[in-house]
């Protein structure tokens, strides 16, 4: 079996008449050179890293259950935002936050973060059930709000997010990464709305993911494993598995038939 990476590369290789295959890459076949798992990888910044932000907001943190929220202040702090504070519930999480960001101020309850006139913005990868009633207590203390996928778990949050939108004029926006953090799929974007590549007829995603980011890792566990009171798998998982492939095929629409 030592030589089956050898012999997948090779066919896959094989595969392309041109020698497209050829030119790649062993990581873009799925082959990792130095024998391990990829386990991680980021995208760089969506901009030039010199480029000055137009505008500029003060932002705070309100929940970091799921690590998703690096990203998300990375991108909010790429646009202008400026971190001033944070809420977290998980101890270890919290270390891990106050590591990254040394100079912010921790706040010991959801309403510190609630109720500072100062914040503008919150941003919340609180567990996943939890989201939609930070964002609407948010949205009616005069603050927009963005929250790691799923943004709202069942009908009746959704009922109520739209409403509280309707009476604050208040933003709720749901930061998805996949589609909108990785360049390829930004440029895969752009390239179906002009019409570059034809109509799409088909997409498949074959992603897998890891069940824990680190070892001992509780609450990420809790998320996608104890079921519905989290969130569960499906309810993480299944944004990214949707929304990118109906931008990709221009729908708006979508409908589960399987799930496993």
């Amino acid at each position: 079996m030592q030589n089956d990476g050898l012999n997948r590369r090779s066919f896959l290789k094989t595969m392309s008449s041109a020698g497209m295959l050829a030119a790649m890459p062993e990581a873009a076949l799925g082959l990792n050179p130095d024998g391990g798992p990829v386990l991680h990888e980021i995208a760089g910044p969506g901009q030039e890293t010199d480029a000055k932000p137009k505008y500029s907001i003060k932002f705070s943190v309100c929940g970091i259950s799921h690590d998703h929220i690096y990203g998300m202040i990375g991108a909010v702090q790429r646009g202008g935002g400026v971190l001033v504070a944070a809420w977290g519930g998980e101890e270890d999480k919290l270390a891990a936050f106050k590591k990254r960001f040394p100079d912010v101020k921790i706040v010991a309850t959801q309403d510190e973060i609630i109720n500072d006139p100062s914040t503008q913005l919150v941003l919340s990868s609180q567990i996943a059930n939890e989201r939609a009633a930070i964002g609407i207590r948010a949205m009616k203390h005069g603050k927009d709000f963005l929250s790691d996928k799923p943004g709202v778990t069942t009908l009746e949050d959704l009922a109520a997010v739209r409403k509280t939108i309707a009476e604050t004029n208040k933003i709720y926006a749901i930061m998805y990464s996949e589609r909108l953090e990785v360049k390829a799929a930004v440029k895969a974007g752009e390239l179906v709305q002009a019409g570059a590549i034809g109509r799409v007829i088909q997409t498949i995603n074959i992603a897998p993911h890891q069940i824990t980011q680190h070892a001992g890792d509780e609450i990420y566990g809790k998320i996608l494993v104890d079921g519905v009171p989290q969130g569960g798998l499906g309810k993480d998982w299944s944004p990214s598995e949707t929304q990118s492939p109906l931008m990709e095929t221009l729908r708006s629409e979508a409908r589960g038939v399987h799930n496993t």
